[in-house]
């Protein structure tokens, strides 16, 4: 793999997205993260400075794994680089919608990251996972220019040195290799049928639920069966009306009347009718919990857009089926962290 500065925000930002959990919280007396699924046996954590600060004080440890503040401050710099496009210089002072400062933020991120390295870094081993000379060297040049972009000012107030953003990067691309091994096969479960979205017109009679305006509503069985009666008429008698998508517009209780969809957006009735359709079908009366469909059927597959959603899905799952496993790792380890960097 050839390191680049893309690659190496794809590699933090990457892993907010793999490393699906926050185990860690903020909590008195410098303990965080002591799962309630905690294993009778789990490995205890080692200690944490509790009195002075400085670069190579331990600050998290992970059962007998550590992490050093000036680990902990590489990756404060790398989220610093991350923000501040958005944030602006004084990124770290910045206050959001909740009180919060970034910085506070920042923090509990970098924590939670740096337990999830130690506890991935340790199923990498145990799966024989290793990196290459070359990715190690590749990833030392590219550390390089990490260090060699960054201005005096933040080299001493970050403590950043090659050798240790070298070791946050090798043990991400290590966490990669380990969420890639553990995602094997995943994405066969998913088809293309579970993927499908086609796009259908369709006029729709309320019985219950809210309406367009936000006002629930319940009708009585009475009002609910004139509502299909008139349903059953439009149906009879759709064949002769031209336009339906004009007349369901004039007619509908829906917002819209065409919708381009996939399972688990609609109704499963409204679902499983539609995608029985072919182009220019129409459905029968449609009987949902909340109402009555008459649904025409105007494509029965959008190629570009199955694809999307199988790829969203084959996602989805991956991340789903990485954090089932995670949740158990973690339950292995106690997790300490200094109360002096909260």
């Amino acid at each position: 793999m050839k390191y680049t500065r893309k690659t190496g925000r794809r590699l933090v930002v990457v892993l907010s997205l793999i490393m699906l959990i926050t185990m860690v919280s903020c909590g008195k007396g410098g303990l965080i993260g002591k799962n309630k699924g905690l294993n009778a046996d789990a490995e205890k954590a080692g200690s944490v400075e509790t009195e002075k600060l400085t670069k190579d004080s331990v600050v998290v440890a992970v059962g007998d794994e550590t992490a050093s503040y000036r680990e902990m401050m590489v990756y404060m710099y790398i989220l610093k680089t991350k923000y501040q496009d958005v944030f602006g210089d004084e990124v770290w002072t910045y206050k959001l919608n909740n009180g919060r400062t970034m910085s506070s933020v920042a923090i509990e991120q970098v924590i939670s990251m740096i337990t999830e390295m130690r506890i991935i870094s340790r199923q990498a081993s145990e799966r024989g996972i290793e990196l290459t000379g070359d990715e190690i060297e590749s990833i030392r040049r590219f550390s390089e220019t990490i260090y060699n972009s960054a201005t005096e000012e933040d080299r001493k107030e970050y403590y950043l040195d090659t050798e240790t953003i070298t070791n946050v990067f090798c043990e991400n691309e290590l966490a990669s290799k380990v969420f890639d091994s553990c995602i094997t096969g995943v994405a066969s479960g998913i088809s293309d049928e579970d993927a499908k979205q086609i796009t259908v017109q369709y006029l729709y009679l309320q019985t219950n639920g809210p309406n367009q305006n936000g006002i629930e509503v319940t009708l009585s069985e009475k009002e609910a069966a004139k509502k299909y009666k008139e349903a059953k008429r439009i149906r009879k008698n759709v064949k002769e009306i031209r336009d339906f998508k004009a007349y369901a517009q004039s007619n509908t209780d829906a917002v819209n009347v065409q919708i381009t969809f996939g399972r688990g957006d609609m109704s499963d009735e409204f679902t499983d009718a539609a995608m029985k359709l072919k182009p220019g079908e129409f459905s029968p009366v449609v009987t949902a919990p909340e109402g009555y469909y008459i649904i025409y059927c105007v494509s029965d597959n959008e190629p570009e857009l199955t694809l999307q959603k199988k790829e969203e899905l084959i996602k989805k799952a991956q991340k789903e089926n990485f954090e089932s496993q995670y949740n158990e790792w973690s339950k292995n380890y106690e997790v300490v962290v200094s109360e002096l960097i909260l």
